[in-house]
């Protein structure tokens, strides 16, 4: 039995403060169908109601956009750009688990698809203002 390599990527764009403002309300906004993905694929189905799925999702989103702009900088992470565009990684070996918990906050983000397009397009106008 050996470890794979697991890799996650999401677009990392500027947030500036406007950005930040947008994604709060976009956090404030989700609803089940929007998070279905992801609490399907997270281990947040030891809640009684969707209501309470949510709000989980809502709470550990918070978490990540609290520490969103310094990710970069995490031993366990690295940007790259391609094209203008920048992407922030994570990942590593796991033998079955997680490598890191950066790697399923970035995992987290990939499947809110309203978050992760919102992401999308903000780096895509990053890229087009260098």
């Amino acid at each position: 039995m050996g470890a794979e390599f697991l890799l996650s990527y999401i677009p990392y764009p500027v947030l500036t403060d406007d950005r930040r403002a947008t994604i709060e309300a976009t956090i404030d906004a989700l609803t089940f169908e929007n998070i279905n993905e992801y609490a399907d694929n997270a281990g947040v189905d030891d809640y009684d109601t969707n209501e309470e799925v949510v709000a989980e999702v809502q709470q550990r989103l918070r978490r990540v956009f609290s520490v969103y702009a310094d990710m970069e900088h995490y031993r366990t992470t690295t940007t790259l750009h391609l094209c203008k565009r920048r992407y922030l990684f994570a990942g590593g070996m796991s033998p079955g688990d997680s490598p890191t918990e950066e790697f399923d906050d970035l995992w987290m983000l990939y499947l809110v698809d309203k978050i992760y397009r919102q992401l999308e397009a903000w780096m895509l106008e990053d890229a087009q203002e260098v």
